[in-house]
């Protein structure tokens, strides 16, 4: 895992924000990424604080909650197609993507949309 920028460095970069310039002009001054720049500078409007995030590693899918009703789904009707599964959970009030269901099934070995 690659090391977090210093305090320091994100405090001068968003302070050069704040300053009035542009977070590409800023990005390429401090030798850091644009999309680095442009990260801080909108956690600094959306929190105030320019800290490296606590938030680290994978995260957990919002699709785990809902496993028995989407194998469920197959198991009940075994031809549906991932865009059909899809649409049936959205009408349950499950947001998700047509991606997200395929890496759900693929990570249990189910392997019927995959050709």
């Amino acid at each position: 895992m690659t090391k977090s920028y210093s305090g320091d460095l994100r405090e001068r970069v968003v302070g050069a924000i704040v300053s009035g310039a542009s977070a590409r002009s800023v990005a390429k001054a401090f030798s850091i990424s644009a999309s680095s720049a442009i990260k801080w500078g909108q956690r600094w409007r959306s929190t105030g604080r320019v800290e490296a995030s606590s938030v680290r590693g994978h995260r957990r899918s919002p699709l785990v909650d809902h496993a028995d009703g989407l194998l469920a789904l197959i198991v009940g009707q075994a031809d549906l197609t991932l865009e059909e599964i899809h649409e049936r959970i959205g009408e349950r009030g499950v947001s998700t993507s047509v991606s997200s269901l395929w890496r759900f099934f693929k990570g249990r070995g189910i392997r019927a949309f995959f050709g």
